[in-house]
């Protein structure tokens, strides 16, 4: 399914009932994953923003229309608080393990399944990127001992041990007869990271939370762009 797809359909369960309101769709971390979702980077290497690609237009669209045609709702609680605790969330786009992980003792029993990722219109539907890395820093007085530490996140008894934390997975996802192959259907993409993603991205996540005051997308996106390079360049000069 789409994007607008999904959306359209979460806009068929919201409602307010018996003094509860209830909405169609949690998006975990719409500054991340929605850019994820379109392959798309926060910034080059050099911290630059590029607008001229016109996937940052569709995210903060989708993302509109999903905060509109909900009633106004954005969820900033914990990720899956309201889909597995409160259970006033019908639909959850996200990293799954939060849900796949021991949630029935976290929980109780619930009902659940999961399908692919929604897709963008016109574009191939991918696995959205959610990169995690390790790096020493500058100022750490332990540079050679974090960088060997790092290096050994990357060793075949580690490499071994996240294999086994897979297959693990996908054991307890087939004796439940859940849909496993939703994960699998996706296409993996690359993703290289800048070292300035982070700010980008905490930028983008205020910037986007303006969408919901009325601020249009293209304003957002402008100062969005020079907000994020403007404290890059700050970065920059500080590093020297």
């Amino acid at each position: 399914m789409t994007w607008d797809e999904v959306i359209s359909l979460a806009k068929g369960f919201s409602r307010s009932e018996g003094g509860v309101e209830y909405h169609g769709l949690d998006i975990q971390w719409p500054w991340r994953y929605l850019p994820f979702a379109y392959g798309l980077p926060f910034t080059d290497t050099e911290g630059k923003v590029d607008l001229a690609n016109p996937g940052w237009a569709e995210v903060l669209r989708l993302y509109k229309r999903a905060y509109d045609e909900q009633n106004n709702y954005a969820n900033n609680d914990f990720i899956v608080q309201h889909f597995l605790k409160t259970r006033d969330v019908a639909m959850y786009a996200g990293n799954a393990s939060a849900i796949i992980e021991d949630h029935d003792n976290k929980f109780g029993e619930f009902n659940w399944d999961m399908v692919t990722f929604p897709k963008y219109s016109g574009r191939e539907l991918i696995w959205p990127a959610n990169p995690f890395m390790f790096a020493p820093t500058k100022s750490s007085k332990h540079r050679e001992l974090a960088f060997e530490l790092t290096l050994a996140f990357q060793s075949e008894p580690m490499l071994e041990t996240d294999r086994a934390k897979e297959q693990e997975m996908k054991n307890r996802l087939q004796s439940a007869n859940k849909n496993i192959e939703a994960i699998y259907a996706m296409k993996p993409v690359k993703y290289v990271a800048s070292k300035y993603d982070a700010t980008a991205n905490t930028t983008l996540q205020k910037k986007m939370a303006e969408l919901q005051i009325g601020k249009d997308i293209n304003t957002v996106l402008r100062e969005w762009k020079e907000e994020t390079e403007k404290q890059v360049e700050s970065q920059k000069v500080g590093s020297k």
